[in-house]
C-alpha cells in the first residue's frame, strides 16, 4: 500500500476540515488544553454530549494518556483557536481516518513517529473505538482535503485530468 503524504510545506487551515476531523481535532486540543492548565475537561464532555457522543470522552481521554505516557518525542498539537494544523495533528487525523476506513496497519504506520509501542497499540484501540462512535452518531471522516492550486507544484494547473492513458495528475 502506497500512502501518499502532504508535503511538509502544505498549509492545511481547520476551515478544510469535515465535522468529524474538525470535532476530532477540537476533542484533542481541548484535552491538552485542560492537562496543561490541569482543569477539568468538562466542556469537552458536554460538547461531546451535544453530538450525541457523550461516551467518546472516555476514548478520548484514553487515546491522550496513551500518547502522553507513549510519546517517542514533542508531539505538537496546536491551540483550540489555531487554524492551521501541524504535522503531528495531521497524522492523528489521518489515523482516525484509517480507523474509520478499517485500516489497522496504515494506523500503526500513522502513529510510528509519535507514539511507542505498547502505547501505539493501546491508542489505536481507542482510534478504533472512536471512529465507530462518530459513525454510530453519523459523523463520518470525508476525504482529505486536497491541496489548493497546481496539481503537483511543477506547473499543471490540470489537476484531476487525466494527462496521458493511465496517468492521473493529482
Amino acid at each position: 500500500m502506497i500512502l501518499a503524504m502532504q508535503p511538509p510545506s502544505l498549509r492545511i487551515d481547520t476551515a478544510r476540515l469535515g465535522e468529524c476531523e474538525r470535532l476530532f481535532l477540537w476533542c484533542v486540543r481541548s484535552w491538552v488544553h485542560a492537562a496543561f492548565r490541569r482543569t477539568s475537561s468538562e466542556d469537552l464532555r458536554l460538547a461531546l454530549l451535544a453530538h450525541r457522543l457523550e461516551p467518546a470522552a472516555a476514548e478520548i481521554d484514553g487515546l491522550m494518556r496513551q500518547i502522553a505516557a507513549h510519546a517517542s518525542g514533542t508531539v505538537d498539537i496546536r491551540i483550540r483557536r489555531a487554524t492551521e494544523l501541524s504535522g503531528d495533528e495531521i497524522r492523528l487525523l489521518r489515523a482516525l481516518r484509517a480507523g474509520f476506513l478499517g485500516l489497522p496497519e496504515l494506523g500503526d504506520a500513522l502513529l510510528a513517529p509519535l507514539v511507542h509501542q505498547p502505547g501505539r497499540a493501546a491508542a489505536m484501540q481507542r482510534l478504533w473505538a472512536l471512529a465507530e462512535s462518530f459513525r454510530s452518531a453519523g459523523l463520518d471522516a470525508c476525504d482529505w482535503p486536497q491541496p489548493e492550486g497546481r496539481a503537483d507544484r511543477t506547473g499543471d494547473d490540470r489537476r484531476g485530468r487525466r494527462s496521458a492513458p493511465g496517468n492521473d495528475v493529482a
